[in-house]
């Protein structure tokens, strides 16, 4: 099953199937992960990784493959999570846009409360059990 919002197409083929294997892990990160593995072997990328936005600075959450020292190309997600490329060039823009959008719907399948697909981020960050940090 692939989560898809009215602003987004549902992803199809090898794209889905990168969805359905993010969307079985229990948090976003172990999803990013995946997500980013299963993405550098289907479009030969050399390295996929994400970063989160906490104020002016991006801090690194997760990714896969082989640091290639290459520039990286990033892009926004949401959520305040960026995705970046390193050696991408393989991509073109049409691969580049669906991938973007597969993890976007990655992303907001876990960010969004009450979603019946993946996990809230409060699965991420619980409170204890008193209810109060």
């Amino acid at each position: 099953m692939t989560c898809t919002s009215k602003e987004q197409k549902p992803v199809s083929g090898e794209l889905a199937g990168i969805v359905d294997l993010a969307l079985c892990e229990p948090d976003l990160v172990r999803a990013l992960r995946k997500a980013a593995e299963a993405a550098c072997a289907v479009y030969g990328v050399p390295k996929i990784y994400f970063a989160q936005a906490l104020g002016k600075r991006l801090h690194y959450l997760t990714g896969y493959g082989e640091e290639t020292y290459l520039p990286a190309v990033k892009e926004p997600l949401d959520g305040g999570i960026w995705v970046f490329f390193e050696g991408g060039e393989s991509l073109t823009a049409e691969q580049k846009t669906r991938l973007v959008t597969a993890l976007k719907q990655i992303v907001a399948a876990y960010t969004r409360p009450n979603d019946s697909c993946g996990a809230s981020v409060t699965a991420i960050n619980k409170e204890s059990p008193g209810g109060k940090l």
